[in-house]
């Protein structure tokens, strides 16, 4: 995806995306989203699923233990997961319910690594399944604005529905 100083989410931030687990793959934690220097090293955040304690919502800042918290998910079944923070703690959020609320154990540093979306830097922890309906605030999302997202419809968030707008692209390029 690249990077952005919007996606730096040094004073806070809210990390969520619709998920769907087919499977482990080949890693006990698969990324859901990374903006990381390398796997497990220090610098950025990510957002796996940790297979090692049953398939757990987790978030990592700077490379620590990071926090693992929730009920097992389920394989083929749609989750909305999230994880919003704000320099003092770590809220985690599944199908828009509060799970967990948890101390930051430290700042998010400033870095300038891309954002992955399914998988690390190092290409060595793919996500099995589906990341659906990314997104991310430099701000902590309150518990309503959560569950507002969550209820929130792809159509409300483009001001161009995408089925059509495709054709009339496809069209323009090929006359070209």
């Amino acid at each position: 995806v690249g990077d952005a100083p919007e996606l730096r989410l040094l004073e806070g931030g809210t990390v969520m995306a619709w998920i769907y687990l087919e499977g482990q793959g080949t890693s006990v934690w698969p990324r859901i989203v990374a903006k990381e220097l390398q796997t497990n090293s220090s610098g950025g955040y990510h957002m796996p699923i940790d297979w090692g304690k049953g398939r757990l919502l987790r978030f990592v800042i700077d490379g620590g233990a990071g926090n693992s918290v929730g009920d097992p998910l389920d394989f083929e079944k749609w989750y909305h997961v999230a994880v919003a923070f704000d320099g003092e703690n770590l809220r985690f959020y599944i199908n828009g319910e509060k799970v967990a609320e948890v101390p930051q154990e430290k700042p998010l540093p400033d870095t300038d690594a891309e954002l992955q979306i399914g998988n690390s830097p190092a290409g060595d922890r793919p996500f099995q399944g589906i990341i659906d309906e990314v997104r991310i605030w430099s701000r902590a999302l309150g518990d309503d604005e959560i569950r507002e997202q969550m209820n929130m419809s792809t159509k409300q968030l483009v001001s161009v529905d995408p089925r059509s707008a495709l054709p009339a692209l496809w069209a323009e390029l090929k006359a070209r």
